[in-house]
């Protein structure tokens, strides 16, 4: 995945006493919520699950600065939410790379196809190289 998403220390313990004000218990879920994440990406063939279950840990303790919630909100259904666009954006970069992997390789193609010109260097260096 391309995007790297940094923290401070100050988002991951927003993200912590979010999850619990006891610090115990905040390791724990935050623990169990990033295993279920894992599982989310590697379920729908994420080979990096682990990378993308971080990305979404960390933008949601960024995003929490900016927000503030009732007490309706289901955390994990926040956590999810997020970690089903980053997976989007895995799906769209994925697409971009094989693209980009398949134009290569037909370009590769269509360069070794070409013919060689009679007269011109290249040849030269075959008629010598098939003299040995």
């Amino acid at each position: 995945m391309r995007i790297k998403t940094e923290i401070t220390k100050d988002d991951f313990s927003r993200l912590l006493e979010w999850l619990s004000s006891e610090p115990d218990e905040a390791a724990r879920k935050y623990e169990e919520i990033r295993a279920g994440l894992i599982r989310f990406f590697r379920y729908r063939g994420c080979d990096e699950g682990e990378t993308l279950a971080d990305e979404a840990m960390n933008r949601v303790a960024i995003k929490l600065a900016t927000v503030e919630f009732d007490g309706n909100v289901k955390v994990i259904t926040y956590f999810y939410a997020f970690a089903s666009r980053i997976y989007l954006e895995n799906l769209k970069e994925e697409r971009r790379v094989r693209d980009k992997a398949r134009e290569l390789a037909e370009r590769l193609v269509r360069a070794s196809e070409r013919r060689v010109e009679p007269g011109s260097n290249i040849e030269c260096l075959q008629k010598c190289l098939a003299v040995r």
